[in-house]
């Protein structure tokens, strides 16, 4: 196989696994924060407040993650099609 057919390949394999990793992070978060928010409104406190205390930090820790699954897939097809030999063994 020739380093760009590696690379599309990994991009193929890596584009089937984003989807359902991303989902997964969201539904982490929401198992996380659902019950805590619903904690802070049954206490009496306001949407913004529980929003600011809970769901803001996990939002962004979703979005960073997302962000991060998103960049290792084009990289790690990259740095495998750069590294790996031509013609397999050699």
């Amino acid at each position: 196989m020739s380093k760009k057919q590696i690379f599309k390949s990994g991009q193929n394999i890596g584009k089937s696994i984003m989807g359902p990793l991303v989902n997964v992070l969201f539904f982490i978060f929401m198992g996380e924060t659902l019950p805590m928010a619903i904690l802070f409104l049954k206490n009496g406190n306001s949407w913004g407040y529980s929003f600011s205390m809970n769901m803001s930090l996990g939002m962004v820790q979703s979005l960073i993650s997302a962000i991060g699954i998103v960049l290792a897939v084009p990289v790690s097809s990259l740095l495998t099609s750069i590294f790996i030999k031509e013609g397999g063994n050699k």
